[in-house]
């Protein structure tokens, strides 16, 4: 709306353009490009949560999914549970063998991780990329889970193009409607 207004104020019909990328949408209000009006696009901190979110302890792992992702829709719902419930074991064995002439040492490491119910190979979380517009923002992202038995950490790891692919979806959907609502010419991308 606030676009629209600002068009209404100093553009010129038929030659308007609109260009809408990942740090917000630049309405040109005529074909010289002489003024433009820009808006920001403010994307949900859990984008940059989930980039960052490999070889964290449990506890820094359940801190981040109460806290960084509150208000994330998770799949399995339980794994914050599963998470905080986690053991991690590590035995190490020295074999050692002396013969006259011969002489042998090995040495083992067994480590594992276990928790009270089964921990998933995948989380998905579902929340708006965009959430201060009315434009459909939803995503799911799905995430691969990696316990470390040997170090005791868990990654959470975007599968590769989920970010991306969620992030483009939206912009596509910010610039399909801004194109159905106007008679601006409107672009994915950087008018420079």
């Amino acid at each position: 709306k606030d676009l629209e207004l600002a068009f209404s104020e100093y553009g010129v019909p038929q030659e308007a353009t609109v260009w809408v990328c990942e740090m917000g949408v630049a309405l040109l209000f005529d074909e010289k490009r002489l003024g433009k009006a820009f808006m920001p696009l403010t994307m949900n901190p859990a984008i940059r949560v989930l980039k960052e979110m490999r070889d964290k302890t449990p506890q820094q792992l359940r801190r981040i999914l109460r806290i960084d992702l509150f208000g994330c829709k998770m799949d399995p719902e339980d794994f914050t549970n599963v998470v905080s419930a986690l053991k991690f074991e590590s035995t190490q064995a020295t074999d050692v063998k002396l013969a006259k002439g011969d002489e042998s040492i090995g040495k083992s490491i067994r480590s594992k991780v276990t928790a009270e119910s089964e921990i998933p190979d995948m989380v998905s979380f579902e929340f708006d990329v965009f959430p201060d517009l009315s434009v459909e923002s939803k995503v799911q992202i799905k995430c691969a889970v990696i316990t470390e038995p040997t170090a005791g950490t868990v990654s959470v790891i975007p599968y590769p193009g989920e970010l991306e692919s969620a992030v483009n979806t939206c912009l596509d959907h910010i610039a399909e409607e801004l194109s159905e609502k106007s008679d601006w010419t409107v672009f994915r991308g950087t008018c420079v």
